[in-house]
Parts: structure tokens; sequence; C-alpha cells
């Protein structure tokens, strides 16, 4: 298995724990737009598992931001359980520490 793909397995434990949220949280409308970015999680993992370097970037730099951002969607904010959310954030992370092996350790090829 390689990092990249380790990496999209890790955006796509993050996209599926963004719809136990909502799950667990009875719906409120307040963590519905974790459903979204499930949906868009989802997505880019499937194209990071094919080995795209420019999704790679993208969710690289998209894990720094939302992984630290949801650091401020716990303390009772949400209304998702803070496991969860941790959970999400310790995924996002994850998965951007897989990827800045893969980017800055593979350099991109050369035509």
């Amino acid at each position: 298995m390689t990092v990249l793909s380790i990496a999209a397995l890790l955006l796509a434990v993050s996209g599926v724990l963004h719809f136990v949220g909502p799950l667990l949280a009875g719906f409120a409308s307040a963590s519905l737009p974790l459903l979204v970015f499930g949906v868009l999680y989802l997505i880019l993992a499937h194209f990071l598992r094919r080995g795209s370097r420019l999704v790679a970037w993208i969710v690289f730099f998209m894990m720094l931001v939302f992984g630290i951002g949801a650091l401020g969607q716990t303390g009772g904010v949400s209304p998702v359980p803070d496991w969860v959310t941790y959970a999400i954030i310790a995924a996002d992370l994850a998965c951007a520490a897989c990827l800045f092996v893969v980017l800055w350790r593979d350099p991109a090829p050369t035509t």
C-alpha cells in the first residue's frame, strides 16, 4: 500500500465520519453542512486513490485548513459530539501528514 493510497483511505475515513456526526447530532441544522463535506471528501479520496498529484496538493491544503478549523467546533459549540470532531481532526491531520510525505519526497515528474 503506497503512502498516497493511505492518504486516500484516511480522507475516506474522515468523509465517513462527516456522516456519523450529523447522525449522532440528530440531524440538527448546525450539523448538516458536514454532509456536504463528507461527500466532497469521498469524491476527493477517489481521485487521490487514482494518483492525481493536483488533487493531492488541493487536499493537502484543505486538510490543514479544515482540520485546524474543526478545533473551533469543539467544546460544546457544535451539536456533534466532541469525540467525532476529534476523530475527524485526527484523520484530517494524518491525511495531511501522508500527503506531505508524498508531495515533498517524490519529485513531480518532468516531461
